[in-house]
């Protein structure tokens, strides 16, 4: 997580999401959903906006009603990424970009916490 001050990292597949109830979505292999990406940061290929915005399970999401668990299934992105910085032709996706686990019930999102999955590059 970037601290409003520092400059945010852009965000790699070594990255995860965490909803608000605990469920962390790991990013590997989203590189593969709409084009190989050959930018890498620490190894790690960077993750695209249009990649991150997919569904995927936030496992361990800890959401609980009268039925039973319901994980977070999906991803919104509401921000736009790097506005310089691209990979196959997409917006990298930022520390600080606006990230919401989605739930189906209650249908709602909430906050997801981003950890970039490296610090060693920033955006500015």
């Amino acid at each position: 997580m970037t601290s409003p001050t520092s400059p945010p990292n852009p965000v790699v597949e070594a990255g995860t999401f965490t909803c608000p109830d605990s469920g962390v979505r790991k990013l590997g292999g989203l590189s593969t959903s709409d084009a190989p990406i050959r930018l890498t940061v620490t190894g790690s290929p960077v993750v695209t906006v249009s990649a991150a915005r997919s569904n995927g399970t936030y496992t361990g999401c800890k959401f609980s009603d009268s039925n039973g668990p319901h994980l977070c299934n999906s991803t919104k992105i509401t921000s736009s990424g790097a506005g310089k910085l691209t990979a196959a032709g997409n917006a990298v996706l930022l520390s600080n970009d606006t990230v919401l686990s989605v739930n189906p019930v209650p249908a709602g999102s909430g906050s997801a916490t981003v950890d970039a999955g490296q610090t060693k590059l920033t955006a500015s």
